[in-house]
């Protein structure tokens, strides 16, 4: 499957279940990076396209400072949120990671380490 290009963004989504890490290298093999989520009117589009049961990781993570996300290729911090009710949550201290959840299509923070399917974009 091709990116998908339009006005607002160009992504891929894929539908195998691998690690945040995993997912970050095989983005970067095809020249783009794990999504990036910077605007309102980017996050009801990602959330028009992929609705569906899935949990989806994008690039934004924590894990360098407790509570300070953000996102891993641009290194901005993330300035536009989009968290589900109680989340963060940081669940037992190991949740670094975010992902679009399955349930609303709203953002948590998850386990880096579990296994989720993962969009890419480029620029």
């Amino acid at each position: 499957m091709p990116f998908r290009i339009d006005e607002i963004h160009c992504d891929r989504d894929y539908t195998i279940l691998i690690r945040s890490s995993q997912a970050q290298a095989i983005c970067m093999t095809m020249n783009a990076h794990l999504l990036e989520i910077e605007t309102e009117e980017e996050n009801n589009f990602i959330k028009g396209r992929h609705k569906n049961a899935h949990n989806y990781w994008t690039g934004g993570n924590d894990i360098e400072v407790e509570s300070v996300w953000r996102w891993i290729t641009s290194k901005n911090p993330i300035t536009f949120f989009d968290w589900s009710v109680g989340q963060p949550s940081n669940l037992r201290h190991r949740q670094d990671c975010l992902i679009i959840h399955h349930s609303n299509h709203q953002w948590h923070d998850f386990d880096c380490r579990a296994e989720n399917f993962f969009i890419c974009e480029k620029e």
